[in-house]
């Protein structure tokens, strides 16, 4: 998949075009993406989305992340046959732009031969554009698709979000159709780990908006799966309250520092506890790793 800073292009061909916030690609943002490689597909042309590479959420007053780094997005959407991923790194002057100014930018840079979108969605400011202005100035094949829902509400970034924090992953798994995951360069830890037999992969949390605690998980090495216990958050029994990821992988043992992993999240364990001493800690490990085993 090619990955292009709209700002560098003119007139190009963009095919059959994916519009939406795709902050965490859930089953929504998945039809949408999917119908647009369906359609191009159907008419000989590429598929393409457009996407936001920053964090717009302070720009709109809201303090909050995108669920996903944009590498991580561009992963989930060149899984799905996207050929190319168009990115804006937008400022105030951008996100204020008039729902016809933005089309005229869009049509300047992009020879579109269609698009898809959900019915929600909106652009311009204060979302001032929507589904019957793209049809007006885009045009050609589009797909214009129903909201997906969950108990009977819409499916949402929000509500990912809302269940990452209380550790619900079954519900996380159904909004996105799939298991949570993310993509982490590995850093050097604290070796605390190592000391107490059970030597560590360590990854920044950045701003996943995970519960902490103690999660069963996977982690993908160079295409290899292992099965691996991941504690989430800060570490009480060491009086270290810095935050990261540190995974235990089951039957591994090889030096994987600077290689990126991909870390899958099964299921929430059991929260963070302080316990009275190194070797309790220990204890309390070798229990998790034991029933990692007995798990999958």
């Amino acid at each position: 998949m090619r990955v292009v800073d709209l700002s560098n292009v003119i007139g190009e061909d963009a095919g059959v075009m994916a519009f939406g916030f795709f902050d965490s690609i859930h089953v929504g943002h998945r039809q949408v993406i999917a119908e647009a490689v369906r359609l191009a597909h159907d008419i000989g042309t590429v598929a393409s989305v457009f996407l936001f590479k920053n964090n717009i959420y302070p720009l709109l007053g809201m303090a909050k992340y995108p669920i996903y780094t944009f590498n991580e997005r561009l992963a989930l959407i060149e899984a799905l046959g996207v050929d190319v991923a168009y990115y804006v790194d937008a400022d105030i002057a951008y996100l204020s732009m008039s729902k016809d100014a933005f089309l005229s930018e869009i049509s300047a840079k992009l020879d579109l031969k269609g698009f898809t979108c959900g019915k929600d969605f909106s652009f311009g400011k204060g979302g001032c554009g929507g589904v019957d202005d793209l049809i007006r100035a885009i045009g050609g094949r589009y797909a214009v698709l129903d909201l997906r829902k969950s108990e009977g509400e819409k499916v949402s970034s929000e509500r990912v979000r809302a269940a990452l924090r209380i550790g619900d992953l079954k519900h996380v798994k159904e909004y996105l159709g799939r298991d949570f995951s993310i993509l982490r360069t590995v850093v050097r830890g604290r070796s605390v780990g190592t000391k107490l037999g059970f030597p560590t992969v360590n990854t920044p949390l950045l701003t996943v908006p995970l519960l902490e605690g103690v999660y069963f998980t996977t982690v993908t090495v160079d295409g290899e799966v292992y099965r691996a216990v991941t504690n989430v958050g800060s570490h009480p029994t060491f009086e270290d309250m810095s935050s990261n990821i540190e995974s235990y992988i089951l039957d591994f043992h090889r030096d994987v520092y600077r290689k990126e992993i991909e870390l899958t999240f099964l299921t929430y364990r059991r929260g963070i506890e302080k316990f009275t001493s190194a070797d309790a800690l220990k204890e309390k490990i070798a229990q998790d790793v034991n029933e990692r085993r007995l798990y999958d």
